[in-house]
């Protein structure tokens, strides 16, 4: 996390060997060929549960977007089409550059923010959940 500090980045990705964990304060998505990857939540290498990662999983699979929760390694999320890290205070936010590397929002993870901030508004108003419907 140092590191990243010191590149001017504000968020870390964090791995254990070759696997993506999660970011320093956040939960890490990768979009590789149209699927959304998580790293897995209980896997041998467990991250925390977000609350934004768990809607945006949600939301992804109601709009019938792939998701696999399995081991990311780090040669993957360098080759993504779309890095995203989800939070409470961010929501989904892509990531711009990966070591140096720029990378494009897409429409996959934008895509998902709209749905997951209507969602959001939808809980708030007391309405059963966009991504429910």
């Amino acid at each position: 996390a140092a590191t990243a500090v010191e590149a001017g980045s504000t968020e870390a990705i964090l791995h254990r060997g070759d696997r993506i964990s999660e970011g320093s304060h956040s939960n890490v998505l990768a979009c590789l060929d149209g699927t959304v990857v998580s790293p897995e939540i209980d896997g041998p290498f467990p991250i925390l549960p977000g609350t934004m990662l768990a809607l945006a999983l949600e939301s992804a699979r109601s709009a019938g977007i792939p998701v696999e929760c399995r081991p990311l390694s780090v040669p993957e999320l360098h080759e993504a089409d779309e890095i995203a890290i989800t939070s409470t205070r961010r929501i989904l936010h892509s990531i711009t550059a990966i070591d140096g590397r720029p990378l494009r929002g897409g429409p996959v993870f934008g895509h998902l923010f709209d749905r997951m901030v209507a969602s959001i508004a939808s809980a708030i108003a007391g309405e059963p959940t966009a991504a429910a419907r």
